[in-house]
């Protein structure tokens, strides 16, 4: 009992004794400076605000009779041309548009062999070959050869008849003194098949045509005689008169390839 009264005696002095202690220190309080900030200098935050975009209808109803009167003022003389202006395109969308470059697709040669005058080219050139071919046709069989054959002076016998002649050049003479080069060309021509028959450089028959001997004959041989043959065929079956002179050449033609025989 002593003990605790004793501990509690000592705790009460230390606790004046610290009381005492709190004491000595002066109390000072620090206050922070308070800027006064008027009106003027006060921080406004800016807060940006979306743009608005509904969009409200303003009706302004203007006068007929103002608009007349704006119209005759210098001021919009160029209203009267936009008028006129906007009356000619509205006219010119009515109207329908005339197609002038044809149908859409087809080209310009199309066109072309499309047209009129080249159709009217075509069937001509198509008559011409036409013709072409019916006058070969009846020339072949002998329709046309009565006007010549009335030219010459004695009727020739056939091919292989005159072919057992022993003197053309008699016959060849002869025909040169009456002016007939066509017939004296035609026995030139005969004399040679019979001295290459007659010489076996050629076999004889009286179908075969006249190319089928050149490749019967050796072959340094066969250009001349094609050039004698082109000759003979072009003034005997295409009814050439020759004269003197074109006779002349293809005669020394034919004496020539003969001296080769």
């Amino acid at each position: 009992m002593g003990k605790r009264i004793l501990i509690l005696f000592f705790i009460m002095n230390c606790a004046a004794v610290l009381q005492a202690q709190s004491n000595d220190y002066d109390t000072v309080t620090v206050e922070a400076p308070i800027e006064e900030v008027t009106s003027a200098e006060r921080y406004e935050e800016e807060i940006e605000m979306p743009p608005d975009t509904n969009l409200v209808k303003h009706l302004i109803n203007i006068e007929k009779d103002s608009i007349d009167s704006w119209r005759r003022k210098k001021a919009f003389a160029y209203m009267s041309n936009i008028d006129s202006l906007l009356k000619a395109s509205q006219e010119t969308k009515s109207q329908p548009r005339v197609n002038t470059r044809g149908p859409q697709g087809v080209s310009f040669m199309s066109r072309l062999l499309g047209g009129p005058v080249v159709k009217i080219i075509l069937i001509c050139l198509a008559v011409f070959f036409v013709g072409i071919i019916i006058y070969q046709l009846l020339k072949s069989k002998g329709i046309f050869q009565a006007s010549s054959a009335s030219k010459v002076s004695a009727t020739p016998q056939e091919e292989d008849e005159l072919l057992l002649q022993n003197d053309f050049d008699q016959l060849v003479q002869q025909a040169y003194k009456l002016g007939d080069y066509r017939m004296a060309v035609r026995y030139l021509f005969l004399k040679t098949l019979q001295q290459l028959r007659d010489k076996n450089q050629i076999n004889y028959e009286p179908d075969k045509t006249n190319s089928r001997y050149v490749y019967e004959l050796p072959a340094n041989w066969r250009n001349e005689f094609s050039r004698l043959i082109f000759q003979y065929e072009y003034v005997w079956y295409g009814h050439f008169d020759i004269d003197i002179k074109q006779y002349e050449l293809v005669q020394n033609g034919f004496h020539t390839f003969l001296q080769k025989v």
